[in-house]
C-alpha cells in the first residue's frame, strides 16, 4: 500500500487508520480553541508596547523558525488556513511595502484583516502607492508605527489623515531615525484643521525630535488618550496645560526627554486633571533640564509628595536620601519601581524598612578582595558569603508598629539597571530572603561572565535563578 506521508506510514504501522484533511483531532477543535494555539506561533505584534517594568523584560525566541511553523500551518488543510489566515495579516511582516499593497489592492479581503502596521523600518519604499493612498487599503487598522521622516517625504494631508481622519486608529508610534527631520510635524504640516477635528487615538508614543507642535495641535484634541510615550524627545517650549482636560493619562513615559522646565513638569504631574487622578505608570528616568541638568530635589520631592493612588508603577532617576521615606509610603501601592544611582542598602530601607529594622542587621563591610581564581576557593567563599546572608536573613526582626502590615512592600519587580551595585553587595542583600516578597524580579547592571557565573552558583541555593538575553541580565525567584 503506498503511503503519502511518513505520518500515514507511521499510522498504519500503529494499526490506525490515517486521518484525512480537514478529520484530525486538532483540526476538529473550536475555531475559537484552534485560534489561541495558531496564535503562539503567529508573528508578533511589533507595534504593541507595554510600558510596565515586567513587560519590558527580553525574550530570545527563534523567529526565524516560528515563522517557517506558522506558514507551513496555512498549508496543512482548508481549516487550517481559513484560522490562520487572519492571525498572518494582523501584524503582517512587510519586507517589501510596494509589494504588500500591491498585493492588498488585487485582494481586497486581504487589507481588512490588517490591524497593526509596522513601517518603521530605516528605508519605507512605497514604490508606486504613495504612503497616504495605501493606508485606505486597511481600512480597520488600529495601530501603526512609522519613521518621522514619512511625514516629509508625504507631504501635507498625511498626519491630518493618520491622526484625525483614520477613525479606527487608536495607537501612534513615530520614530526619528535622524536629526535632520524636526520641522516634519511643525504646525504648517497640518494646514489649517476643522475646529471641530478630534482624534480617536487612546496611545501616542513619539521619540527623538521636538514635540512642541504636537501639543499645540494634537493633543489639545486628544480627549480619549491614556498613554504618553515622549521617551528622548525635546520638550522646549511645549505647553503641558494645552493636554486635553478630558484624556485620562494612565502612561506617562518621559524617559531621557530633555529640555524640561521643572516646574512646568510639576505642575503638570500634580496638577492637571488629565493625570493628577489617574497615573498607572510614571517613568522619569534621565529627565534633564535647560543646560543637560537633572531636575532639582524639590521638583522630585514635590512630584514624591503629590503622586495618586492609582500608581503601580515608578521610574525615576533623580533623588536624595531625604526621600527614602516618601518612597516607602508608595510601598503599599507600587507593583514596580525603577532606581538610579542608589545603593543597595539604600533599597533594603525602601522596601523592608517600614516592617524590619535593619539597623540590627547591616552586613559588615566587605575589605577588599583580591581576585580568586581557584574554583575551590571560590566554592569555600560562596559557602561563607551564604552562612552569614541566612544568619542575617533569620535575624531581621520586625518593628513594633501597627502600621507594620499596611505598610508592607507590595514592589514584585525591581528595575536596578543603575544602581551601584557590587558582587558583594548584592550576595550579602536581605532582599534575596523570603521578607522581600512579593518581589520576584530584580534587574541587574551589566556585570562580567565570569561574576555572572559566580552569580548563578551563589543564587541557586537562596532560592533564584539568572537569566540573561545580550546584554540584559536579571534574577527571577524560582
Amino acid at each position: 500500500m503506498p503511503y503519502k506521508s511518513f505520518n500515514d506510514w507511521v499510522s498504519a504501522f500503529k494499526g490506525v487508520e490515517p486521518c484525512s484533511p480537514g478529520s484530525s483531532s486538532l483540526e476538529k477543535l473550536p475555531n475559537e480553541i484552534l485560534s489561541q494555539i495558531l496564535r503562539h506561533l503567529a508573528p508578533p505584534d511589533t507595534t504593541q508596547q507595554s510600558y510596565y517594568l515586567r513587560d519590558n523584560l527580553p525574550i530570545s525566541p527563534n523567529n526565524q523558525c516560528e515563522k517557517k511553523r506558522f506558514i507551513s500551518c496555512l498549508l496543512i488543510s482548508r481549516r487550517l488556513y481559513h484560522i490562520a489566515l487572519p492571525l498572518k495579516y494582523q501584524c503582517p511582516d512587510i519586507a517589501n511595502y510596494d509589494g504588500f499593497t500591491g498585493e492588498l489592492a488585487r485582494n481586497a479581503a486581504h487589507g481588512t484583516l490588517v490591524r497593526s502596521l509596522d513601517l518603521s523600518c530605516p528605508r519605507l519604499d512605497t514604490g508606486s502607492w504613495s504612503l497616504s493612498s495605501s493606508l485606505t487599503l486597511t481600512p480597520r487598522l488600529k495601530t501603526i508605527s512609522l519613521p518621522l521622516q514619512a511625514f516629509y517625504d508625504s507631504g501635507p494631508g498625511l498626519a491630518t489623515q493618520i491622526f484625525f481622519e483614520l477613525s479606527n486608529v487608536n495607537s501612534i508610534k513615530i520614530i526619528n531615525r535622524s536629526n535632520d527631520w524636526d520641522d516634519a510635524l511643525s504646525s504648517h504640516t497640518f494646514g489649517k484643521l476643522n475646529p471641530d477635528f478630534t482624534s480617536s487615538i487612546t496611545s501616542l508614543s513619539l521619540d527623538g525630535f521636538s514635540v512642541g507642535n504636537i501639543f499645540q495641535t494634537v493633543l489639545t484634541r486628544s480627549p480619549h488618550l491614556q498613554v504618553l510615550n515622549l521617551m528622548g524627545c525635546y520638550l522646549d517650549g511645549v505647553d503641558f496645560s494645552s493636554l486635553s482636560k478630558n484624556a485620562r493619562i494612565r502612561q506617562l513615559i518621559l524617559e531621557q526627554s530633555r529640555v524640561v522646565k521643572g516646574e512646568d513638569l510639576v505642575e503638570f504631574i500634580t496638577g492637571h486633571p488629565a493625570v493628577k487622578n489617574t497615573l498607572e505608570v510614571l517613568n522619569l528616568k534621565g529627565v534633564v533640564q535647560y543646560g543637560f541638568t537633572p531636575l532639582k530635589q524639590e521638583h522630585v520631592t514635590t512630584i514624591l509628595e503629590s503622586l495618586p493612588s492609582s500608581l503601580r508603577s515608578l521610574t525615576i532617576s533623580s533623588y536624595s536620601t531625604q526621600d527614602i521615606p516618601l518612597l516607602r509610603k508608595l510601598n503599599p501601592q507600587l507593583e514596580e519601581l525603577g532606581m538610579g544611582r542608589m545603593r543597595v542598602y539604600e533599597l533594603e530601607e525602601i522596601l523592608l524598612g517600614s516592617v524590619y529594622d535593619l539597623s540590627k542587621t547591616a552586613p559588615k563591610s566587605a575589605s577588599t578582595k583580591a581576585a580568586i581564581l581557584d574554583s575551590h576557593l571560590i566554592t569555600i567563599s560562596n559557602a561563607v558569603t551564604l552562612t552569614q546572608l541566612k544568619r542575617r536573613i533569620n535575624s531581621l526582626t520586625p518593628r513594633n508598629s501597627k502600621h507594620s502590615n499596611t505598610s508592607r512592600s507590595r514592589i514584585q519587580h525591581l528595575d536596578a539597571k543603575c544602581v551601584a551595585l557590587s558582587l558583594e553587595d548584592l550576595k550579602s542583600s536581605v532582599l534575596l530572603g523570603p521578607q522581600s516578597l512579593p518581589l520576584r524580579a530584580i534587574e541587574l547592571p551589566a556585570i562580567t561572565v565570569s561574576d555572572q557565573h559566580e552569580l548563578v552558583r551563589f543564587l541557586g541555593p537562596v532560592g533564584w535563578k539568572v537569566k540573561s538575553v545580550g546584554l540584559r541580565i536579571w534574577m527571577e525567584r524560582k
